[in-house]
Formats: structure tokens, sequence, C-alpha cells
């Protein structure tokens, strides 16, 4: 449709401020009587744009009185002006339930490090893969509530075949350390969710890491008390570290109340 436009600028008017009456009958009110004085259309936007529900409403009532006039203008049917705004209103349901607004996502919230707590100890663990040399690699890291380290290692170990693997052996490894320190309690957390629950319930009928998982529950004869726990991975990143630096290094390197300077940043990163 071409709609003629005047050649001269032309001053905005409000041309529907109310009922002959002098009352407003539209109850949500597009304006409300105590601002009587508006004169200006911008400033009815204006009111109307401090909640954004009404000014998509008032955009969509706006939009269908425009095309009702252009329509009488072109002596073509139109709507009733009595049935606008419960039609405009049924309009912008039918498009919002077909374009719902999408939410926002929250945030993701970031995944630390937690110390054990009072004199306990934790001992977080890890693997890495590297198919291409055939060999995998396990870090452990000792910690205590002060989030100081006590004992740390990075070993290298033959590619068992698969991740989960890796990962139970690496569970093996931290439990045999902290019977080898001889330390008498632990937490021991590692970021494999399937090794997590494995050993949580204790599960050595697990079709690929039920024998290790045997193995771990026969260790810790010198251990009074010992738990499982599970954190994600950027949570684990210390162990993560040792890990992936085991393949530049001999087959085993052990640090006691220290670390390597390259891992000291993620320890940091941890207080």
């Amino acid at each position: 449709m071409t709609i003629p436009l005047c050649m001269t600028n032309q001053r905005d008017v409000l041309i529907w401020p109310g009922c002959t009456n002098g009352e407003y009958s539209v109850k949500s009110g597009w304006v409300r009587t105590e601002y009587p004085n508006i004169n200006e259309v911008q400033e009815l936007i204006n009111l109307i744009g401090a909640q954004k529900q009404r000014l998509e409403l008032f955009a969509v009532v706006a939009w269908f009185v425009w095309n009702r006039r252009n329509k009488i203008r072109l002596q073509e049917s139109s709507l009733d002006k009595s049935r606008i705004f419960s039609t405009a209103a049924q309009y912008l349901l039918a498009f919002q339930l077909k374009f719902p607004e999408k939410m926002a996502k929250s945030p993701a919230i970031a995944t630390k490090w937690s110390p054990p707590l009072g004199e306990g100890y934790k001992t977080n663990y890890d693997g890495a893969v590297f198919e291409e040399a055939g060999e995998a690699r396990i870090g452990v890291v000792v910690r205590n509530g002060n989030g100081e380290v006590l004992a740390a290692l990075s070993e290298k170990i033959p590619y068992p075949g698969t991740v989960e693997l890796v990962e139970i052996l690496a569970a093996r490894r931290a439990v045999q350390f902290i019977v080898e320190l001889g330390m008498a309690q632990s937490i021991f957390e590692g970021d494999s969710k399937i090794v997590y629950k494995a050993l949580k319930s204790g599960d050595v009928g697990h079709s690929s890491i039920g024998q290790y998982v045997k193995d771990i529950m026969s260790i810790p004869g010198s251990i009074r008390t010992f738990s499982f726990s599970h954190i994600r991975r950027q949570g684990n990143c210390v162990a993560h570290a040792l890990a992936k630096r085991a393949r530049f290094t001999f087959p085993l390197l052990v640090w006691m109340e220290h670390v390597s300077p390259d891992v000291i940043p993620f320890v940091l990163s941890d207080l």
C-alpha cells in the first residue's frame, strides 16, 4: 500500500485523548487522569514506555488505529473502533505465544576448590590422556584445611584404553599415595562423575572399572577415615596441571610441601 505523505512538516498531536465525555474508557489507561496535560505523542510514549508490556500493547493498538484510518481513507472495509483494543490485545498475545521471549541465561557459577574442614586433608586426583604417545598421566595433590600443599605427584602410566580407566587408576594412585605418606584420613576428590559414583556406592560390579573399585576398597587398611567427593574440572585444576605436566618429565616425580613452579599459579588460584 502506498501512503501519500504531506510535503510540509506537520506538528505531532495527540488525536486519541479519550472519549467525548472527557472520561478515559480503556481500563488499562493509556493516559491516567493524574496526567491530564499531555499534548505531545512523545510524552505519551515516554509515559507508557516506563513499562515494557504496556509499550508493546500501545504500539499494536496504535498500528490498528493507523491501519483503520487508512482503510477508511481508501474506502475499504475496516475494523470497528470498539473492537480495536480487544483485537490488538489478542493479536499481541498470539504473537507472544508463537515467539516467546528468550530468558537470558544465568551466568555460570564458577567452580572453585574448597578446603577440607578442620584438621582434615583432601587429595585431588586427575588423569590426562596422550593417545599419540600411547601414554596417560596421573596427577595427585594433597592439601590441608589452609589450602597448603603437603605432597604431590606426577606419574606416567601406559594408556589403558579408555578415559574412565585412566580416571579410576588416578583414584587408586591417590589412595596408594596417602597410604605411602602414612596419613590416617583423607577426602579423595576427582572430576569424573562415573568414577565418583562407582566409588561412592562401592560398585565392584561395574563393567569396566569394577575390579579397580574393588582394589581401591581393599587398600585403605591404614586409613581410619576416608570419603569420596566430586568436583568439576575447573575446580580440579592443580591435579589436572600435574597430570598434564607429566608428559614432559620423568616417569614419577614427587614433591613434599611444595609443587613445581609451573603449578604454583594453580595452587594460588584456589586460595
